[in-house]
């Protein structure tokens, strides 16, 4: 398995961010927000990519091979993320006095929480390597314009 891993561009919202957190002891809640932040981004990004493709017009392979490989990565970036993510919310037990507004056990919900975090990184996991495949199948493929076809059938 092969991922790609970019550096952040400079001036980029993960450098500026990741920049002023780096090997400080942040506030929890300064890092909680960039992390919501960047999660935010995220998911920003995906339903501009949504809003991008969903007139059905014809994308050509190299245009969706180079897509593929970014979403891939997100696959597995999301699996590693949510792992941290899990990890931190186990570990903020020892560390927070943590209640549940119900009078429910925070451990427990804790622990369904980390169950179902651990299944969605397995997943994420598994759309990198899907799309991984995918973007192999496609790696092959040139294009050119058919004649008589329309401009607007296609980008």
């Amino acid at each position: 398995m092969t991922t790609n891993h970019t550096t952040p561009k400079a001036g980029s919202a993960l450098e500026t961010i990741t920049d002023n957190l780096a090997g400080t002891v942040a506030d929890p809640s300064l890092v909680a927000a960039a992390e919501t932040k960047l999660a935010q981004t995220a998911n920003e990004s995906i339903r501009a990519i949504n809003h991008l493709t969903i007139d059905g017009k014809a994308i050509p392979a190299p245009e969706v091979y180079d897509l593929l490989g970014n979403l891939k990565c997100l696959g597995y970036g999301l699996d590693q993320a949510i792992r941290q993510l899990s990890r931190a919310l186990g570990a903020s037990l020892g560390v927070y006095a943590v209640y549940e507004d119900d009078g429910g056990n925070p451990e427990e919900s804790v622990m369904y929480a980390m169950d179902a975090m651990r299944l969605a990184a397995e997943h994420g996991a598994r759309i990198g390597v899907l799309l991984e495949g995918a973007q192999t199948d496609i790696s092959r493929q040139g294009y050119y314009r058919k004649p008589n076809r329309h401009p607007k059938e296609g980008r």
